[in-house]
């Protein structure tokens, strides 16, 4: 798993498609009312098991969405075929310059932060080609951020929904 090579000394635990994890989705959904999965961070889309994730939740009815970095491209084929409806990409930058300037200064590498965007650019375009519907998430602390959102805009036109977000630091 990716933990295995990103170096970090700690899982909390992973979500597991097994029985176990039907029962959850029946208890949340009988008990609660929930009708939505909504799968966040680390990275959902390093998950091995995801697309069987999603199957087991949308077979009991649930709308399936996840939030995402967009570090793997190549698991939206199969997340569509699972039911899969919906993605917010976070985007912290469009240039390598930008992300580079956002990054843990162990991390400010303009070479390393271009991969992370072409990585980006492909999920997105993964998403859209297999029908799942694209949000865009994007903070914007003051007016300098302006022209990060209209390149997305630029770029994508429709086909994805931008969604600004404050800075909460700010």
């Amino acid at each position: 798993m990716f933990e295995s090579y990103n170096g970090v000394n700690f899982v909390p635990g992973a979500m597991r498609p097994d029985e176990e994890f039907d029962r959850t989705l029946d208890v949340l959904s009988q008990t609660l009312g929930t009708e939505e999965l909504h799968l966040t961070g680390g990275e959902p889309t390093l998950h091995r098991q995801l697309p069987e994730i999603i199957y087991r939740a949308t077979s009991r009815g649930f709308s399936v969405k996840l939030t995402s970095n967009g570090e793997n491209s190549r698991v939206f084929r199969d997340c569509a075929a699972a039911g899969f409806e919906k993605v917010n990409f976070s985007i912290f930058g469009t240039t390598p310059e930008e992300l580079a300037e956002v990054q843990h200064e162990k991390y400010r590498d303009v070479k390393r932060a271009k991969r992370k965007i072409d990585s980006l650019k492909r999920s997105i375009d993964e998403a859209l080609q297999y029908g799942i519907k694209v949000d865009a998430n994007i903070v914007m602390p003051d007016y300098s951020h302006a022209n990060r959102v209209r390149r997305v805009i630029d770029q994508y036109d429709s086909r994805i929904s931008v969604r600004i977000l404050n800075d909460m630091q700010s």
